[in-house]
């Protein structure tokens, strides 16, 4: 989850906040590529061995994050969405 405490935030939205601004000079169609870049990138520092248990935490660490970001952010566009144009189902 992506709930950690106050100061660990706080230090590290400093340094998001550089990367973030590096990538908007970035250009629309390269984005994509710079943030797999940057991910591949910090996971590949941050689990330096090449074993099972460092690629499932890997592994794990992007599925919970792409389920997290699912439904905070997709799911809320999603239903506003079905509001606006009606529902398929």
């Amino acid at each position: 989850m992506p709930y950690i405490i106050k100061e660990q935030r706080n230090h590290l939205n400093k340094a998001l906040a550089a990367l973030s601004d590096a990538l908007d000079n970035i250009l629309p169609e390269a984005k994509a590529g710079a943030l797999n870049f940057c991910f591949t990138r910090l996971l590949n520092s941050t689990y330096p061995e090449k074993n099972y248990r460092a690629y499932n935490e890997t592994i794990g660490i992007l599925e919970c994050c792409k389920q997290e970001f699912y439904r905070r952010a997709v799911v809320p566009y999603e239903k506003k969405k079905i509001e606006i144009n009606g529902d398929v189902f």
